[in-house]
């Protein structure tokens, strides 16, 4: 039995020739990790929170840390649901520098990055922040927040241009082992590995959901009391949410997504949330009915199934993010204080009240941040995308374009439609990605198919 972080290292000839190919579609449909399957048949996954433990011949899963058991936190005032925050944040951040005299911060003009930033300051007197800016689209661009941030801390601050590190700027250069996203962003991880060297990045991304932040057409906590067999009490809150949001939406609206669809998501154990996309691509085969039919009855993440929608979509988010930051090479270290465990499991057992209303995200930690940043900043609701940069970085890229469409892998298995894939390739380069996710990760499929038909053993790649 080999044991290994990434896919990557264990992959050899016996994996090459062994996919599973039921995985990879279900991969290209819904993303994230599969529970313990792998896209290679002879690859299993050892799930997000759990351990394997050998002894005398035979082996026994063990799980280390499951949330659920988690007690609901309730105090008696607001103010109190504060402090206890700000003093999670500052353990969480003080923890993630400890020893260390200098770091970098990634900032943004968002809210969680600015939530590290004050005890980030406090801990690392030599804090330096790093931001990726894009001054010529103005509608992605997060520069002028920024800007405002940095005077008013007096921080060393250094800008790099997202025009200058596109995605898709340089054609695959080492071997994946699976589909990655971070084979289209190498020339933005060098660019980081150069800046940060051997200091280490401190980042909020992944506070997303478990903070309270808006992701779908309706919050899923909304059918919770429908798990309880309280009818009556889902009723009330979905009347608030349709009384108090804008746009202003019928009840008829309320009912189907803040409680019919996530309550029969969560008994079918597929995402409680829907994909952010709604219209089956023409290219994509392999989402049609026969396969609909052969797919498996299971959970589409490795999270352990909770009681409620609202926590199961925190929970698939949460294992979704652990997947992610070890899905590919860290080229420097990167600490992500937002995932300290205290302080989630803080923000998972307080009231839904505390973190999300209906004209009000992120409420706690909007609170919080009150006299810390400037209130435009703190209660803005739009962010920049990188959207733009997807679509200049495809489109700046013949190489890749020809990469890409060139005897499609994914058409040879019956994932893709040949010429449909061209023409979406085509489409996202004039700026018409539709379901942009789905795309990405079909091209990512593309990529690793590409490198398995030229494989060579892992240890090629140290």
């Amino acid at each position: 039995m080999r044991f290994a972080t990434r896919v990557r290292d264990l992959v050899d000839d016996e994996a090459r020739n062994s996919i599973n190919l039921k995985e990879v579609r279900r991969y290209l449909l819904d993303g994230g990790p599969g529970a313990e399957d792998t896209v290679y048949r002879s690859i299993g996954r050892l799930e997000t929170g759990t351990s394997l433990w050998i002894s005398k011949g035979s082996a026994s899963r063990q799980s280390d840390w499951d949330p659920r058991g988690v007690e609901p936190v309730v105090y008696g005032s607001p103010e109190q649901y504060v402090d206890h925050f700000l003093s999670l944040v500052r353990e969480s951040v003080k923890g993630a520098l400890r020893d260390r005299p200098s770091a970098w911060l990634g900032l943004s003009g968002g809210l969680d990055s600015n939530t590290l930033l004050p005890p980030a300051l406090d801990a690392c007197p030599g804090l330096k922040a790093f931001s990726i800016i894009a001054p010529q689209w103005p509608d992605a661009d997060e520069s002028p927040w920024i800007k405002r941030i940095v005077e008013r801390r007096g921080l060393v601050w250094q800008a790099i241009n997202a025009a200058d590190v596109l995605p898709f700027g340089e054609l695959p250069q080492r071997f994946c082992g699976a589909p990655d996203s971070a084979v289209i962003h190498q020339r933005v991880n060098a660019a980081l590995a150069g800046l940060i060297g051997t200091d280490i990045e401190i980042t909020g991304n992944g506070g997303d959901s478990f903070m309270g932040a808006e992701m779908g057409p309706a919050p899923s906590h909304l059918a919770d009391p429908l798990f309880a067999g309280d009818l009556a009490g889902a009723i009330g809150p979905v009347r608030h949410w349709m009384r108090e949001s804008r746009p202003r939406r019928p009840l008829a609206y309320w009912l189907t997504h803040g409680l019919l669809l996530p309550a029969l998501r969560h008994v079918r154990r597929s995402s409680v949330r829907p994909p952010p996309y709604h219209l089956h691509p023409s290219w994509l085969l392999c989402g049609r009915r026969p396969l609909r039919r052969s797919r498996p009855r299971q959970p589409k993440a490795a999270a352990p199934h909770c009681k409620t929608p609202g926590h199961q979509a925190i929970l698939d988010d949460l294992w979704q993010c652990a997947e992610d930051q070890n899905a590919s090479d860290g080229l420097y270290a990167c600490r992500y204080p937002l995932f300290h465990r205290p302080l989630f499991e803080f923000l998972w057992a307080i009231p839904w009240s505390q973190k999300h209303l209906p004209l009000c995200d992120r409420y706690l930690q909007r609170r919080a941040l009150k006299g810390l940043i400037d209130d435009d900043i703190r209660t803005r609701i739009g962010f920049g995308t990188g959207t733009r940069s997807f679509v200049e970085g495809l489109r700046r890229s013949k190489p890749w374009q020809d990469y890409l469409c060139d005897s499609p892998r994914l058409a040879a298995l019956g994932l893709v439609d040949a010429d449909g894939w061209r023409h979406a390739i085509q489409e996202a380069c004039a700026g018409k990605t539709g379901a942009e996710a789905l795309l990405l990760r079909a091209m990512t499929v593309e990529v690793w198919l590409k490198q398995l038909s030229d494989f060579r053993p892992a240890s090629s790649f140290s």
